[in-house]
């Protein structure tokens, strides 16, 4: 069944990927609105949904993880894991994941209480990210002190002054 917000599908393959990460390789990767595992601050994963809801609905989920080797500047999981059993390690901890995962993504979420750059066609807003909707938008009161709401945008994660 596709849930009332394909987005929540995202969520699903990005938690079950930490999960999967902590099991095999004992790291905990951060996630990173809306579609990325960090590990130590560089990108170890990205996880893309498509969705059709035409006639006949369907959502294709895909993820992209660093496991044996990254390129300059991202993560890896470890060299002693293997993608088969990554893979059979991130299909069980999706399928242990409860129907409602909103809450857990949100607490598992490093974005929030950073100060970002949302990056749009329109151009960039600055501000800090206050919080996850249930319906997967990004809440970031931007530097002017307007709470706004993206349900896309390239989020980059800033250093503030005191880090």
């Amino acid at each position: 069944d596709i849930p009332a917000d394909p987005h929540v599908l995202t969520q699903r393959v990005a938690l079950a990927a930490a999960a999967a990460c902590e099991r095999l390789a004992g790291v905990r990767p951060a996630l990173k609105w809306p579609n990325d595992l960090l590990l130590g601050g560089e990108k170890l994963a990205g996880v893309l949904a498509q969705a059709d809801l035409g006639a006949h609905p369907a959502v294709v989920v895909g993820i992209g993880i660093n496991v044996g080797w990254a390129p300059e500047g991202a993560a890896m999981v470890g060299h002693g894991v293997q993608p088969l059993d990554l893979l059979a390690a991130l299909l069980q901890a999706y399928d242990e994941l409860p129907t409602g995962v909103w809450l857990t993504y949100r607490d598992r979420l490093d974005t929030i209480g950073k100060r970002v750059r949302v990056e749009l066609p329109d151009g960039d807003v600055l501000g800090r990210a206050v919080d996850d909707d249930p319906d997967g938008r990004l809440v970031v009161v931007d530097d002017s002190a307007v709470t706004r709401r993206f349900a896309v945008g390239d989020v980059v994660h800033l250093r503030s002054a005191t880090e």
